[in-house]
């Protein structure tokens, strides 16, 4: 345990002090987003130097655990180095006093530890009861760890077993097998701290985007954590939380107003460039991500052509590259295989009829409205459409600038998916059944954000004119 956790922790540590050292933190504004978004990029540049070393031949054995060491330490030290020998520099922008924690948040904070300590409980005891994860974790992402570790350069043997969906992303196969090279050993421990800790991830970036100061925060944390059907997702070992992260990363980090014109041109590049890096971390994390990608592409173009700041959108196509350049190497090279729920299609014309076809509508609609309005389990059925309606009212109210970016966001990502069933090849009524449950998991928390987003969470004032 001790040698899984040492590799869990040494690239997450690294990515913290190389933000503080290359003044990037700044674009968290939050200490727990900052976390959060170190825990993000380290997990996602370790699963693509791990990647790459299965795809040039090196077998993650002892030498691979020694050169992946190696490459932290030395990221981290440097940063130290940097860190320690950089002068002071003032911020360029202040924030307002904080307020004064009133007697509703001491309310709201007690509430949420009595739900976040069952919720802890129950994912305790969903990895003693499954220990190896869900069905899709045993069966797709630990079975493709396993094969990283022990095939050396027959690994690609895993991509013949077609119920294991050869074509889809490799991030957390990598990180599980680059942990379990570090242990010594395929202990469940690993995948099940992984998927615990995206959801802990999660859990931080709501918190600290909407002010750990403030009642709301602490409350859209409870409302986070109260479906059951989420709680089951967090420790199912499988990519549907991991991505939730990404995605939820991606939106805070671009938020309030999406680079605004407070910001000075350092803060956001820094911005630009981790929303990009973590948007190339989600695509590499399952399909869904590239759904994802070109969303996040029209938002950031839109606010940069709004802010007069075109230019500096190269600096998020920057922080996309090495995840994005990763995917089309994998599934142009490695694993050239359509996604089976799209494949087998004819064409464009043939894709404009499915679409068009109001019988497969009349299908399709009412088994996502059921799944969407049952989803959350015991005690919280319901939640989701609730959601839907608080975030669309925090958007629409004055000074939900914030709010309306992340529920546009999650719109489109809902509507990407019901375009996916209404032109697939499967049958939809098995697909809708066994998959609209994982892809409510991916999009709850960023609804819960903006249903808690209303109006101007974190107020700076602008520097003194010179």
């Amino acid at each position: 345990m001790i040698r899984t956790l040492i590799g869990f922790a040494l690239p997450i540590a690294a990515v913290w002090l190389a933000l503080g050292a290359w003044d990037l933190r700044r674009a968290a504004r939050s200490g727990l987003v900052a976390l959060a978004v170190s825990f993000g990029v380290g997990i996602g540049l370790s699963a693509l130097t791990t990647t790459w070393a299965v795809f040039l031949g090196l077998p993650l054995g002892g030498i691979f655990v020694g050169l992946d060491a190696l490459l932290w330490i030395g990221l981290g030290a440097a940063a130290w180095m940097r860190l320690r020998s950089a002068p002071s520099s003032a911020p360029s922008a202040s924030l307002a006093p904080l307020p004064k924690v009133t007697a509703l948040c001491w309310v709201a904070r007690a509430a949420f530890l009595l739900v976040a300590v069952m919720a802890v409980s129950a994912s305790l005891a969903e990895y003693a009861a499954l220990p190896h994860g869900q069905w899709d974790a045993w069966a797709i992402w630990n079975q493709k760890a396993r094969f990283l570790l022990r095939g050396g350069r027959g690994w690609t043997s895993a991509l013949a077993i077609d119920f294991s969906n050869p074509g889809h992303p490799l991030l957390l196969p990598a990180t599980v097998a680059r942990l379990w090279a570090y242990a010594g050993t395929e202990t469940t421990f690993a995948p099940a701290l992984l998927s615990f800790s995206f959801g802990a991830a999660i859990l931080a970036s709501v918190i600290g985007a909407l002010g750990v100061h403030r009642a709301r925060a602490w409350m859209a944390g409870a409302v986070l954590l109260a479906p059951e059907m989420y709680l089951k997702q967090v420790m199912s070992q499988m990519a549907d939380v991991p991505l939730g992260f990404f995605i939820m990363g991606t939106l805070v980090v671009l938020r309030k107003d999406h680079v605004p014109d407070w910001l000075n041109a350092a803060e956001a590049r820094a911005m630009l460039l981790l929303a990009g890096l973590l948007v190339g971390f989600g695509a590499w994390t399952k399909n869904e991500g590239l759904v994802f990608l070109p969303i996040v592409g029209l938002l950031v173009a839109w606010t940069m052509i709004r802010h007069g700041r075109l230019r500096d959108a190269a600096w998020w196509a920057v922080g996309l590259a090495p995840g994005i350049l990763t995917v089309l190497y994998f599934k142009l090279i490695v694993a050239p295989v359509t996604p089976v729920y799209v494949a087998q299609q004819e064409g464009g014309p043939g894709i404009l009829s499915l679409v068009l076809d109001p019988a497969r509508h009349a299908v399709v609609w009412p088994l996502l409205w059921r799944t969407l309005a049952l989803w959350g389990g015991p005690m919280a059925e319901g939640v989701v459409p609730v959601a839907i309606l608080a975030a669309l009212g925090a958007a629409l109210a004055p000074g939900g600038r914030s709010a309306r970016g992340v529920f546009a966001v999650t719109f489109l990502m809902l509507a990407g998916y019901y375009l996916v069933y209404i032109i697939t090849p499967l049958d939809i009524v098995m697909l809708v059944n066994t998959s609209f449950n994982r892809l409510l998991a991916q999009l709850w928390p960023t609804l819960v954000l903006a249903a808690f987003f209303a109006g101007t969470i974190l107020r700076r004032r602008s520097p003194a004119a010179p």
